[in-house]
């Protein structure tokens, strides 16, 4: 091999210019290149394969309950009217409703899409959502280590957290990132707080009263944050309107009240906000 064959070998394909490359695939090096595959795919293969793609990426999964309390949790309950009997009488009791996972998940898909539209609102309200669930997470993870730590200090026996002996699995599918999946994260954890606290009522190491401040309190601040969800309307505003002070602006305060100037400017918005699209064509 002389000096200069040599060279070409040794030379690495990233060294040569992409109109080089290309000549590989046309034998006419004066003919123009016409793509002859979707995508300007190698013409290598068959058009049929190139041309048949993946579908929509989904995330998929799921998750096992124990409780009564936490399934209701999860899937919610609509209002209506029940039928109770009080001082042996029929009586009509309203039910309020309670709004679940699943109904926080669909009604997060438009708070969400909308402050990816740059509406100053919609990115308040996530911002409001954000730091209950933040806030609701630890101090489940709190009482849930307290009562484990009252559990481990038996040392006349051992006693297992108590459990279903027929739990069930519920599916999990969600459009919008982490607001959904850390809503059900909270209430797995707040499933497992309720089997501590089963437990350690059946060994009488609390009483009724630490019963409703540790499990019915705990339910009550979760739902008041899935409850936020629905208490957000459609401004129709952008942080362009809202510094121009225009009249959509303008109707907008009138409506749902002024924000602080760092959630209008776009410097405090929530950590697991949208990329906001660009208004610009």
């Amino acid at each position: 091999m002389n000096t200069e064959a040599k060279l070409i070998v040794e030379n690495d394909v990233d060294g040569y210019e992409t109109s080089e490359l290309d000549c590989d695939f046309n034998d006419d090096e004066t003919k123009p290149v016409t793509p002859t595959h979707e995508d300007n795919a190698d013409p290598i293969n068959d058009p049929k394969l190139v041309s048949t793609k993946p579908g929509a990426i989904k995330t998929q999964g799921q998750f096992i309950v124990h409780t009564k309390l936490a399934h209701r949790l999860f899937y919610g309950r609509k209002k209506g009217t029940q039928i109770i009997q009080e001082n042996g009488k029929e009586v009509k009791k309203q039910i309020k409703p309670i709004i679940g996972v699943t109904r926080f998940g669909t009604n997060i898909n438009d708070i969400y899409r909308l402050a990816s539209f740059d509406e100053p609102y919609a990115d308040a309200k996530l911002i409001e959502i954000e730091e209950g669930l933040k806030q609701a997470k630890d101090l489940l993870l709190e009482n849930i280590e307290a009562l484990r730590q009252l559990l481990g200090e038996m040392t006349e026996m051992q006693i297992n957290p108590a459990f279903s002996i027929k739990p069930i699995t519920l599916p999990l599918e969600f459009s919008t990132p982490f607001f959904g999946y850390e809503a059900t994260r909270i209430v797995k954890n707040y499933d497992r707080l309720v089997l501590l606290a089963l437990t350690t009522k059946q060994t009488g190491d609390i009483l009724d009263s630490d019963w409703n401040r540790i499990v019915n309190k705990m339910g009550s601040k979760i739902r008041s944050v899935f409850l936020l969800s629905t208490q957000y309307r459609f401004a129709g505003v952008t942080r362009d309107d809202m510094a121009a002070n225009n009249e959509k602006a303008r109707g907008a305060i009138e409506k749902y009240g002024e924000l602080p100037q760092e959630i209008l400017e776009g410097r405090k918005r929530a950590k697991h906000a949208p990329k906001i699209r660009s208004n610009k064509n």
